[in-house]
């Protein structure tokens, strides 16, 4: 018997051709999700990527900013011969632990015990504001408060002037975090921080012939802060620190959150310089290793490195002495 024409085309589908188109969507949502999870994932981690890269420059940004004034003092004019006589603030002006804190994070002690690995720490001072010329506006230390008054201890201007105003920064990391004391007082700066690693750009020649005046500033070795630390002041009233004129200053930055999958390892990735062959680009620079847990933590690290001139120790004038 012959079915009618209508019949026919009310007829349903089979259930094979059901099955089949079924398998077809599946496979079509899979592709679509698979595309979907890779963008996520790319977007997301290029993201982390650099939101690292600005925590980073941030942070070099803020330690440079106290670099760069560094040793700053007003001169104060020519009654004594040497050019560290003809500045009005005399006191430390740059100091570092390796692979430490200073004892009590007071950069005025000495460095705790050195762990292997560990971030180390830096500390800065300069004059913060006039006092011999009109007030130019005060500089406030890296947490925000108004620098304390130190003593001038130069005798031709001890009578015109008592105290002088001193920024002390000392900048270190604990726990991924980068923090600063200023003074007494000690304030978190920035999170994902995970290393602190600083060199010396350190003037051999002029360590060698103190108060030479024909000697031009100039780094001609990288040290760390061990080494000047050993050094034997080459005269009554200076340090090895006082023939620093640069500082090459890496921070390794983590992201908060995990970029990569926990199974997905980020070995290989460069680390800070760990000696100062590495930081002089005699060595190669240090990589993370397969066996260290950071690798399968899924997080993203970037490591950003600047050098830093320390501008009060150029030599002010090709004339001068």
């Amino acid at each position: 018997m012959t079915m009618p024409a209508n019949a026919r085309r009310q007829r349903g589908r089979t259930l094979i051709e059901l099955l089949v188109a079924i398998a077809l969507g599946l496979l079509i949502l899979l592709g679509v999700g698979g595309l979907y999870v890779a963008s996520n994932q790319s977007t997301r981690s290029a993201t982390n990527v650099a939101s690292a890269e600005n925590v980073a420059q941030v942070a070099l940004m803020l330690i440079g900013h106290s670099i760069r004034r560094s040793a700053y003092s007003e001169i104060i004019g020519t009654e004594d011969t040497g050019f560290a006589n003809n500045l009005l603030y005399a006191g430390p002006t740059l100091r570092a632990c390796r692979g430490a804190r200073f004892a009590g994070d007071d950069p005025n002690a000495g460095c705790d015990a050195a762990a292997a690995g560990a971030p180390d720490s830096l500390a800065l001072w300069f004059q913060a504001d006039s006092a011999l010329a009109a007030a130019q506006g005060g500089t406030d230390d890296c947490v925000g408060t108004a620098p304390a008054m130190v003593a001038v201890t130069n005798a031709n201007y001890v009578g015109r002037v008592a105290t002088i105003p001193v920024v002390q920064n000392n900048f270190h990391v604990v726990a991924a975090n980068l923090r600063c004391r200023g003074g007494a007082d000690t304030q978190p700066l920035l999170s994902g921080v995970e290393d602190l690693k600083v060199y010396f750009g350190f003037d051999d020649v002029a360590y060698a012939n103190p108060g030479d005046p024909g000697v031009i500033p100039a780094a001609r070795s990288v040290r760390d802060a061990d080494f000047i630390d050993d050094l034997p002041p080459p005269t009554a009233d200076t340090t090895g620190w006082d023939y620093v004129v640069s500082v090459t200053v890496c921070v390794l930055v983590r992201t908060d959150e995990p970029g990569v999958t926990a199974t997905g390892s980020t070995a290989g990735t460069p680390l800070c310089p760990q000696d100062a062959a590495q930081a002089a680009g005699t060595a190669p620079v240090a990589t993370l290793l397969a066996t260290d847990a950071r690798a399968t933590d899924g997080r993203i690290r970037r490591a950003l490195t600047q050098t830093f001139a320390i501008r009060a120790r150029a030599k002010a004038s090709p004339l001068g002495g």
